[in-house]
Order: structure tokens, then C-alpha cells, then sequence
């Protein structure tokens, strides 16, 4: 097995990630940018407490990478030598900021709503809601977004971000929740499109 595979099957053994591409006997990367060569893993026994067979005590890999992969290959390495989980926690906090900012939004999308009631404004706002909520039966146009004002454009990208992890429906985050937005469907006389025949 060549070295950088055996690298990727360890990365993806510990921590449940794999960067690159992994093949039966081969291991490879997109064209070089940057070169960047890892430190040895610790010897069998270590303070680090990694239990590695006789034949894996102690390897060098030189990995050849994109710029832009360095940074997430230096931090996926760290997780591995030192059982830190840098990048884990950098991820949990990049989505509990994506869900504040979409819940900030959220209310200013509903408060728009309330507010300024079947302006054109308020309907492409139920138009989005809709949209999130059974894009099937209700598809969006982005290019509705134009039309808002800025606030309320990037209100929608936010929450837009947020939904894309699909963790909750946009309903259950709604003060006034599913019965609302049913309220503001009918109000505004959107229609679930029409399945095509066949």
C-alpha cells in the first residue's frame, strides 16, 4: 500500500475524513500549488496513546496540495498526532453562527411581513417562505431577491445558507409556525404548481 494511502486509510479511520481520493493502490491529489510535509506520527506507546501495529510505528509523508487545501490538511493532521479536534469545533462553531444569523433574519423577514402587509415587498417574502418551505409545490424565482430591499435580500441568502443543512423546517422556526405561513399562503393566493402528467 503506498504511503499516502496509508495516510488517507489512517485520517479516515480516526477521524471519519478523507481529504482526497482514495483508491485500492493508489493515492491522488489535484495538481501542485503547495508542498507540505507532515511530522511523524508518535512511536507505539506515546503519551498520545495511538496504538499502532509493528509495521506503522513510524512513518514520513510528504503530501503534495492546492493552497487551499493546506490549511484543512494541517488541521486534520493535528486532530490525528495530537487528538485535538480543531477542525470539528471550527465547523460546530461556523454552523452555530450560520444558525444565529439565520434566526436574526428570520424575524426580520416576519416582521416585514406584519408590517407592510401585501406590498410587493411582503409577497416575494411569502414567495421565499413558500419556497423553503415546499419548493415543489411552490418554486422561488431568485431573481425575486432584486426586487427586496438589500436588508431583506441578505435576510433571505442568511437563512437560505442556514436551511441548506437541512437541520429544522423553516415552520417549526416560525413564532407563528405552520398555521401562519398556511395563513399567509392563502392570504396571498399562492397556488401549489401543477404536477405535469406522466
Amino acid at each position: 500500500m503506498a504511503i499516502g494511502t496509508r495516510y488517507a486509510a489512517f485520517l479516515h479511520e480516526r477521524t471519519g475524513y478523507s481529504p482526497f481520493p482514495l483508491r485500492a493502490n493508489a493515492f491522488t491529489v489535484p495538481a501542485a500549488e503547495n508542498t507540505y510535509r507532515s511530522a511523524t506520527l508518535p512511536t507505539q506507546g506515546s503519551s498520545h496513546g495511538h496504538r499502532l501495529s509493528s509495521e506503522e510505528i513510524r512513518i514520513q509523508v510528504k503530501l503534495t496540495v492546492l493552497k487551499s487545501q493546506r490549511e484543512e490538511l494541517q488541521l486534520a493532521w493535528q486532530e490525528i498526532v495530537a487528538g485535538k479536534r480543531v477542525r470539528l469545533n471550527a465547523l460546530n462553531l461556523e454552523v452555530s453562527a450560520i444558525m444565529e444569523r439565520a434566526m436574526s433574519a428570520l424575524v426580520l423577514i416576519e416582521d416585514a411581513i406584519r408590517q407592510y402587509p401585501f406590498t410587493g415587498q411582503a409577497r416575494r417574502l411569502v414567495c421565499f417562505l413558500a419556497g423553503v418551505y415546499n419548493g415543489s409545490d411552490f418554486p422561488f424565482d431568485l431573481t425575486d431577491l432584486r426586487a427586496l430591499d438589500t436588508a431583506l435580500a441578505n435576510a433571505c441568502l442568511d437563512y437560505l445558507n442556514y436551511d441548506r443543512l437541512a437541520r429544522r423546517e423553516v415552520h417549526r422556526h416560525l413564532s407563528g409556525g405552520d398555521t401562519e405561513l398556511q395563513r399567509w399562503i392563502d392570504d396571498y393566493g399562492l397556488r401549489p404548481r401543477e404536477t405535469q402528467p406522466g
